[in-house]
């Protein structure tokens, strides 16, 4: 097996899923007032959580590499400041001897780590967290608030996931997605995560700050291989001089609606990346680790031959669905794979799981996407399959609005922005 190019190495391994959308907005405001008081709960004097849980699946050892170090914030080896619906944990752990393990039967469970003797700073930073879900047919979506300094003012981040989830431990690289009042990330005094879903026992560790790049990205993506994403979406991107990832079906290339050779390479002389999408547009899960590979191999051998070989190390994944044990299969010859859930931020931990957001679903909320993404510096992928070109012309417009504050970039381009910001 190959080493990765660009991310480092620490013990444990990654990943990323989910299916489940958030509550949001007014729900998690009503729970404001009486959240503290009535989660925070001491655990200095709790013994360690007697359940054993199932082990023989832990994390996935061939993505060690795709951790980068960064700043550990809290290693959760001691968790006196840790308060909430939560218990230490020595059965399982990320790093070191022990997690904090969050679970709650009530709809919603809270967990508040207390920094204010010694606030983070976090200003100019992304977060990473390791995240081991033991409900794996209920995976909600999280939130981490930074009181910065206190509640009034607070930045909430949002982790998502999509695909399969038989995914053992991962890492979470989390954005920012709401902002209360004006928070001075400089001076971070409380994290409280908050997870909704009817039932929930996930254990988490190793919380980790990473460098933020300049400016925002953006990765504009079209899936599987429409006329339309030549004859209606490239002229008008070109108009705006923005590249694109195009993930093609390559056994549907030259077929009835489908972009043709000669389109594809005309798109690519223009600056746009085109990647695998799969030969016949398979759900990797459904493969068998032999079939997934073959099907690597016939990709690149197809894209090398018609001059698309620069791409073959990028991928994007069918129905965003993925498992541990189809990123192991990946991990063998993909640098970066495309998959769904939403926003995400430009530390990329889980570089074969980098999220999207889809554009064709509600065009507010992308939009907002977007202004957090250049406020924040993040990473944001808008995933299109078929969208109007007037809804598309109103986010390329949106995106230009932004000024140097964002940077529409291609995959490889992406991968060059990972070697520089982690100094790899």
């Amino acid at each position: 097996m190959r080493r990765r190019k660009f991310l480092g190495t620490v013990t444990t391994a990654v990943g990323l899923s989910t299916v489940s959308l958030p509550r949001v907005g007014s729900d998690i405001e009503q729970h404001e007032n009486t959240a503290l008081e009535a989660h925070e709960k001491t655990i200095q004097n709790v013994t360690h959580d007697q359940t054993t849980p199932d082990t023989t699946k832990e994390s996935l050892p061939s993505l060690d590499r795709f951790v980068v170090e960064g700043r550990q914030l809290d290693d959760l080896e001691a968790v006196s400041h840790w308060s909430g619906d939560v218990t230490p944990a020595d059965e399982r752990s990320f790093t070191g001897s022990q997690s904090l393990k969050v679970q709650s039967s009530t709809g919603k469970a809270i967990a508040v780590g207390d920094f204010s003797d010694d606030p983070l700073d976090l200003q100019g930073n992304d977060l990473s967290l390791a995240y081991y879900p033991d409900l794996p047919d209920a995976q909600p979506s999280v939130y981490l608030e930074l009181f910065a300094p206190d509640r009034a003012n607070r930045l909430q981040l949002k982790g998502t996931y999509d695909g399969h989830v038989s995914m053992d431990w991962h890492r979470l690289d989390i954005a920012p997605h709401k902002t209360f009042g004006e928070p001075d990330l400089s001076r971070v005094e409380r994290v409280r995560f908050i997870i909704n879903a009817d039932e929930i026992r996930v254990w988490i560790d190793d919380l980790r700050a990473h460098t933020s790049p300049d400016t925002g990205k953006v990765i504009l993506r079209f899936d599987d291989g429409s006329l339309r994403h030549y004859t209606d979406y490239f002229p008008l991107l070109s108009e705006y001089g923005y590249p694109a990832i195009a993930g093609v079906v390559i056994n549907g290339v030259g077929n009835d609606s489908q972009m043709s050779i000669e389109q594809l390479q005309e798109m690519e002389a223009s600056g746009w990346e085109i990647l695998s999408h799969t030969m016949d547009h398979d759900a990797i899960t459904k493969l068998s680790a032999d079939e997934l590979r073959a099907d690597l191999e016939a990709s690149a051998e197809w894209l090398t031959e018609h001059g698309f070989g620069h791409s073959t190390e990028y991928f994007i994944t069918p129905y965003n669905n993925y498992d541990g044990d189809s990123l192991d299969v990946l991990d063998e010859h993909i640098d970066l794979a495309f998959t769904g859930g939403g926003p995400t931020n430009a530390a990329l931990t889980s570089p074969l799981t980098v999220p999207a957001v889809n554009p064709e679903k509600e065009e507010t909320q992308t939009l907002r996407a977007i202004d957090l993404a250049a406020e924040h510096r993040q990473l944001i992928v808008l995933m299109f399959h078929g969208i109007n070109t007037d809804r598309l012309e109103a986010i390329l417009a949106h995106i230009q609005s932004k000024g140097d504050q964002l940077d529409v970039i291609t995959a490889s381009q992406l991968h060059e922005t990972l070697v520089q910001l982690h100094g790899l």
